[in-house]
């Protein structure tokens, strides 16, 4: 200290004993004395710990609002840390090329054919400057074949005309949390002039580990806020939460997503839903707005979804129930087929998909029929009508 006294160094210190040399010899003094270590002997430190955690974190945070410390400063301190870690938009987008992208006198089924060819689940739709007009993804489709509008028609009709879009410049956590904001996984990216250069997409920000940077701001965030949750009202909560928690699901995961591949990693079906929920007493597990597509060769072959859903026991059976639709997505010697029925049985082991209720197919241009059951055979893209045909 004598040597910092020459050198004419301010001197600030945290102790626990203001009677110490330290203490009188320092500018500046912060007391951490606590009235009782947590230890029941008295000897190991142990609220003294914690509360000089909690100087520390309050201090760093202070100095990091007045010096207006932001993410690119982080990321230069700590150019190999998930917390410095800075990405832009333009490090991570999918480019130009990946990109579906149809022109403004496309139809749906054109839109159909891109989605399908580039597997981003939509397509953004642009003028001939490269300008985005507007986007149509799979939700959007199907919809539309609820609504019965045609594969024919002009896709300028029915898209979305205002389509989210980003810069290449913005950050990649930026984008995360506007994703959650408007509750969409994609965005369309743009130049200064408008034109488009690419797309992101909530896969892109996994690639990136932009999510694992989030997790870690959350974890921080929760770990700050843990005292609140010791308080005594919080703690009753709990127990009245605990004493009904058995009326409820034993588990539940929202954006519900399952996919099955063969033995050289081809994907071969997938299955997702808004919301999954199992309850462990009766041994079942439920879907809201579940989607299940089926491939082959690499491409979509078909889709089903419905309101609702199960999964059998042992995962063998996926049953979709109230609206249930299915649709044979058209290929180059077939023309797409829908069926329309209250419940869809899908056995994905056997790639067979059946019906007891009542249906109703159609089948472009001017083919529709009724019928009672049906049974409808994945490899051969075959379905035939049981009954009252």
């Amino acid at each position: 200290m004598t040597l910092l006294y020459l050198r004419q160094c301010s001197l600030l210190s945290i102790t626990g004993d203001t009677n110490s040399t330290l203490f009188s010899e320092s500018n500046i003094h912060i007391n951490s004395s606590v009235t009782k270590e947590a230890c029941p002997l008295g000897l190991a430190p142990t609220a003294s710990t914690s509360l000089m955690l909690a100087l520390g974190d309050a201090l760093a945070v202070c100095v990091l609002n007045e010096r207006n410390f932001g993410t690119e400063d982080f990321a230069r301190s700590h150019p190999g840390g998930s917390l410095g870690k800075i990405v832009h938009v333009k490090d991570i987008m999918i480019n130009l090329k990946s990109t579906p992208k149809i022109n403004l006198e496309s139809t749906i089924k054109d839109a159909i054919e891109e989605i399908t060819n580039k597997k981003l689940g939509f397509t953004a739709i642009i003028d001939k400057q490269n300008i985005p007009k507007g986007i149509f993804t799979d939700g959007d489709l199907r919809r539309s074949l609820l609504n019965r509008i045609s594969l024919d028609t002009p896709i300028s009709k029915i898209m979305k005309k205002t389509p989210f879009t980003l810069s290449g410049s913005q950050m990649a956590i930026e984008a995360l949390k506007l994703m959650e904001k408007q509750k969409i996984t994609s965005f369309l990216i743009i130049r200064e002039d408008k034109s488009l250069v690419g797309s992101l997409t909530l896969q892109s920000l996994f690639r990136a580990n932009i999510l694992s940077t989030a997790f870690a701001l959350i974890f921080i965030a929760i770990v700050a806020l843990a005292s609140f949750w010791l308080k005594e009202e919080v703690i009753n909560e709990y127990k009245k939460f605990s004493i009904s928690k058995n009326s409820g699901p034993s588990f539940f995961l929202k954006d519900f997503d399952s996919t099955k591949t063969d033995e050289d990693g081809n994907l071969q079906s997938s299955l997702q839903a808004e919301y999954m929920r199992h309850f462990k007493d009766q041994d079942k597990t439920s879907l809201s707005k579940p989607f299940y597509t089926k491939y082959k060769n690499k491409n979509k072959h078909s889709t089903i979804y419905s309101d609702v859903g199960e999964i059998s026991d042992k995962g063998e059976q996926i049953i979709l129930k109230e609206n249930a639709i299915l649709i044979r997505l058209p290929t180059k010697t077939k023309r797409v087929l829908k069926l329309f029925t209250h419940e869809l049985n899908i056995y994905s082991e056997l790639d067979v998909v059946t019906s007891q209720k009542a249906v109703k197919m159609i089948q472009e241009p001017n083919i529709e029929i009724d019928g009672i059951g049906m049974k409808y055979d994945n490899k051969d893209g075959i379905l035939k009508l049981l009954s009252n045909v």
